[in-house]
């Protein structure tokens, strides 16, 4: 038995085809952008609009963390050369096969291009998904 096949208080992980985990590990992803792709996945399943808040305070985090912002760019140097994985899932793979549709497909895609690529407009393209997600979930 592995730590996959093991769930603390629920289900809602176990049912996906790809646990966030094995995504947000495969990535190497730092711990706001994983927390945005664990509360986006889960939203429906577990905590609704208040998962969606958690995840934009995280984008929040990122956005006004220039100290995070700069060790997160000394580490993707790293992973750009394979210093220290060669297993990344990419994120396509991810989104088909839990069928996560848009825009919670919008978030996580582009959150996992700004964990790869440090650009801002893509910082900038899972904010604006992640805030018609919520306000969406708001009506």
């Amino acid at each position: 038995m592995t730590a996959l096949d093991h769930q603390v208080s629920g289900t809602h992980y176990k049912t996906l085809a790809v646990q966030p985990v094995e995504f947000i590990m495969s990535n190497q992803m730092g711990f706001c952008e994983g927390n945005v792709v664990k509360y986006v996945t889960r939203w429906r399943s577990k905590g609704g609009l208040a998962d969606l808040q958690k995840a934009r305070h995280f984008i929040q985090f990122i956005e006004e963390g220039q100290k995070y912002r700069r060790a997160l760019h000394r580490v993707r140097g790293a992973v750009v050369f394979r210093a220290w994985w060669d297993s990344e899932m990419h994120v396509d793979h991810y989104i088909e096969r839990n069928q996560i549709q848009n825009p919670e497909a919008g978030v996580i895609r582009h959150i996992a291009w700004w964990n790869h690529s440090g650009r801002l407009s893509d910082l900038e393209g899972a904010t604006k998904w992640l805030d018609e997600l919520i306000a969406q979930a708001s009506l």
